[in-house]
């Protein structure tokens, strides 16, 4: 029984950082909405994840490794600027 509430406690803990696909997320917003015990403890995790959020320093996205990347799908080496004729 623990692996099943593990999965259910992980399964909203993803929904409430908006981490499922969006099939994923209607079900769970639903199932949220519709039991009272899935509607606390989806609050208790949404108010636990803004905490630790608050916690944290901010962090210049310039800095982490990801921000390259998106700046190479941007402007890719290579690619040509000229406007078409």
């Amino acid at each position: 029984m623990r692996r099943l509430t593990e999965a259910y406690d992980a399964l909203l803990l993803d929904h409430a950082a908006g981490a499922l696909a969006p099939a994923q997320a209607l079900v769970a917003e639903t199932h949220v909405r519709l039991r009272p015990g899935a509607k606390a403890r989806a609050a208790a995790l949404e108010a636990a994840g803004g905490a630790l959020l608050e916690a944290i320093a901010p962090v210049e996205t310039t800095a982490l490794p990801f921000a390259a990347v998106d700046r190479q799908r941007e402007d890719p080496p290579g690619r040509d600027h000229r406007i078409a004729a």
